[in-house]
């Protein structure tokens, strides 16, 4: 991963089998690159930033001033380090300021530097494992990896990474010229936020009741019936009805019924050891079809609604408490027309 190409730095030396430029990638003729012994060592010796435990949605940065150069082998062809971080955006950038060295005055433009973020895990093979990479070829570049964020209620992911600078061009001049490039090596990670473990209360259930067509002032049987929920020890159970249908309260399992509103309270609580254990509970009422022949029509029962009446948090939720308006709707609705005049007598 430190390995720095050759091909525009001895350019002037290669005779057979003149390597290309890749990008990082593998030439068939010198691999990699040629190996630079103490960048490999400071990739994993030198810790450029230890960002690991910054708080969410902070942030920590650092910057240093490198010099890589063409007076091989006084100089160093490339810088390494590496960076421990958490979950967040980690951004890594490198800007050139300025040449020095004997022969400066023969460079003819800006310094070509490679900026490279390995993972510490390497690839199939074992090559190298580039997460990100980006071309100074006007001597500045940045990129950035996208480090992945705990889930709800984890701790912070802690991530490792080299960062490692390569020279690869001196206009001008050549491996065996003192020249030396100073530039800017920044790293920095902006953190990301964890989120919070939260708890909604949540019910499932069906409906069900005798037919889709009736006339008018017919009585239909409706069963609600509740076959789980989560996050609560207890809970009341309502169901819509349609406007013009009226509701015996004295049968089934009814506590009241609002004409103005249309909506059927049932008796008691449904516990959660009611319905655990695939058990479930059903709720009955009869409902009686609008009279008259202005009454024809089609009619939507329900949804049926869960509240809250004792929330159960389990205890990893952030702030132990119930999440939302500790209500919700289920079993769908159900369409039913009305046709015709009162057939009872």
């Amino acid at each position: 991963a430190t390995a720095s190409e050759t091909a525009f730095t001895a350019a002037p030396h290669h005779r057979a089998h003149t390597p290309t430029y890749d990008f990082g990638d593998r030439d068939p003729y010198e691999g990699y690159g040629r190996v630079n012994p103490d960048a490999a060592v400071d990739a994993v010796a030198r810790e450029l930033l230890d960002a690991s435990d910054v708080d969410d949605d902070g942030s920590a940065s650092a910057t240093f001033e490198e010099t890589v150069g063409l007076n091989i082998p006084d100089d160093s062809r490339a810088v390494a380090g590496f960076v421990r971080t958490r979950g967040g955006t980690l951004d890594v950038s490198v800007e050139f300021t300025r040449y020095a060295g004997g022969n400066t005055g023969l460079t003819r433009g800006d310094p070509h530097v490679d900026l490279f973020v390995y993972g510490a895990e390497p690839g199939i093979n074992g090559e190298p494992n580039v997460v990100a990479r980006a071309a100074a070829v006007q001597g500045s570049a940045s990129t950035s990896v996208d480090v992945p964020t705990a889930e709800a209620g984890e701790e912070p992911s802690e991530e490792t990474y080299f960062v490692v600078a390569k020279l690869v061009n001196v206009p001008g001049v050549a491996n065996g010229y003192d020249v030396q490039v100073n530039f800017d090596l920044d790293v920095g990670l902006d953190a990301g936020e964890i989120p919070d473990v939260t708890t909604e209360f949540t019910a499932a259930g069906s409906r069900s009741d005798d037919a889709s067509v009736f006339t008018a002032g017919q009585t239909d049987r409706v069963r609600v019936t509740v076959e789980d929920f989560e996050n609560a020890a207890e809970v009341t159970i309502t169901d819509q009805v349609p406007d013009g249908w009226t509701v015996e309260e004295s049968y089934g399992d009814v506590e009241s019924f609002d004409p103005d509103s249309g909506t059927v309270t049932f008796q008691g609580t449904v516990s959660a050891d009611q319905v655990g254990d695939n058990g479930n509970v059903t709720l009955t009422y009869f409902a009686e079809a609008p009279e008259g022949a202005d009454g024809t029509g089609t009619y939507t029962f329900g949804p049926a609604e869960a509240e809250v009446v004792e929330p159960d948090v389990p205890g990893e939720d952030s702030d132990g408490k119930l999440d939302g308006d500790g209500t919700d709707s289920f079993g769908g609705t159900d369409t039913n027309t009305v046709v015709g005049a009162d057939t009872e007598v």
